[in-house]
């Protein structure tokens, strides 16, 4: 009876440990450093949180919007909500554009540089030779561990 309650614990333990490396375990708190997470689309979102705390003139222009579209005499007040649902379907693939080329930062706009670059002349420079060729910057090597740029 003993053998048999053990072959049972081990397959028990051994479905548990299948279930678990299946299922997606959410960590709570900071995420470390090197850690690489998959980040999934949640489709039942409910709610969005807009922070302008930093960024006075896009909540002056909506508060702006706002107060304009509630000078109005009958019907609900207007809030942010209903100005979102009214522009989006308006934007169009142009705008996305505009809205993704606004999402870069200057290294991501030379690492795009740098990429359309090797694909163009069809080589691979490192980043690093990237820039040098660019900048024109010529480089001396010295008791070949030390590199001085020569401007």
């Amino acid at each position: 009876m003993n053998s048999i309650d053990n072959i049972e614990s081990n397959e028990i333990r051994e479905i548990e440990n299948k279930l678990t490396d299946i299922t997606v375990k959410k960590k709570r708190g900071r995420k470390r450093k090197n850690e690489n997470v998959l980040i999934e689309e949640n489709k039942n979102r409910n709610k969005y949180f807009i922070d302008l705390t930093k960024d006075l003139e896009s909540k002056e222009l909506i508060n702006n919007l706002i107060n304009q579209a509630n000078k109005k005499d009958f019907g609900r007040k207007i809030d942010l909500k209903d100005l979102i649902i009214f522009a989006l379907p308006k934007l169009n693939i142009k705008d996305l554009e505009r809205i993704q080329e606004n999402t870069l930062s200057p290294i991501d706009k030379l690492r795009r540089a740098h990429v359309d670059y090797n694909q163009k002349n069809q080589i691979q420079l490192s980043f690093n030779e990237f820039l040098i060729k660019k900048t024109g910057i010529s480089w001396v090597e010295f008791s070949n561990t030390t590199f001085i740029p020569i401007f």
